[in-house]
């Protein structure tokens, strides 16, 4: 007890130092966030000043923070590698995925590190189909495999089956279908029905039992792994790069009100 209380002084000691020479407010919000005392030793007081303030592509638009910067309107140090995001022409917020092309960013969840996305021309199952995410940061949640029939119209309703909408047109229906049950329902349903492929795909919630079909109705689920600021997003803090172009991220407690002390230390792995 005696050796953690003489090792907080010496903390606050520092904090004190730092705060009157370099004018940065240090100090331990938490002393079990200081896990490795080099942490001090290794922060740049500087990189307070790569926090960027939050800001949206319009109202009501999901607001966009570091590990994400909005092109040509934040320095590359307001952002981490593959997380840029774009306005688009009615304001909306876009996320470009290298091989997958443009999604509109529904939201962001800063603290679980996750992002929801849909497609701008609603037909988000045409996009998941045929979704690839390397190059990016990005990855889904849970994965479900589907097969795909393309079947002449019938009563679907009786059957609790579902439809894909937006690929789906006048003349034939077009179903995801993950069970032999639903496979069974379609040969049963006086309808004729061809099998297009079988698809692994990436679902927003783990599917514990096969369902019948499924549209592809829901908005995209995506986490990402790097930069880990979840931790420091559920504490209250906020993430920022350590430099430009490092990927060295440092997380700042913003102080409460009558809080003249604040915690600056780097996220290590």
């Amino acid at each position: 007890m005696e050796r953690q209380l003489e090792y907080l002084i010496k903390i606050l000691l520092i904090a004190t130092l730092l705060h009157l020479v370099n004018g940065v407010e240090q100090a331990i919000q938490d002393f079990g966030e200081l896990e490795v005392p080099t942490s001090w030793v290794q922060t740049n007081p500087a990189a307070s000043q790569n926090l960027c303030s939050n800001t949206v592509c319009s109202l009501n638009e999901p607001v966009i923070r570091f590990p994400f910067r909005i092109q040509n309107r934040q320095s590359k140090s307001c952002g981490y590698p593959g997380f840029d995001i774009s306005c688009g022409s009615s304001n909306e917020t876009i996320l470009e995925l290298p091989f997958s092309g443009k999604f509109v960013v529904q939201a962001i969840d800063y603290a679980r590190q996750e992002i929801w996305m849909n497609d701008q021309k609603n037909c988000l199952a045409d996009r998941i189909l045929s979704l690839n995410l390397s190059g990016s940061p990005f990855h889904g949640l849970y994965h479900q495999s589907f097969m795909l029939f393309n079947c002449s119209p019938f009563d679907h309703r009786k059957y609790g089956l579902n439809p894909i909408a937006c690929l789906s047109g006048y003349t034939y229906a077009v179903f995801a279908l993950s069970s032999s049950r639903a496979v069974y329902a379609l040969q049963n349903g006086n309808s004729s029905c061809n099998f297009i492929r079988l698809v692994y795909v990436p679902v927003n919630w783990p599917l514990y039992q096969q369902i019948l079909s499924w549209d592809f109705s829901e908005d995209l689920r995506l986490t990402w792994e790097e930069p880990r600021c979840g931790k420091c997003e559920l504490r209250g803090g906020r993430c920022a790069a350590l430099k430009t172009n490092s990927s060295e991220v440092v997380c700042s407690y913003v102080p409460h009100q009558g809080n003249l002390l604040r915690t600056l230390y780097l996220i290590f792995d």
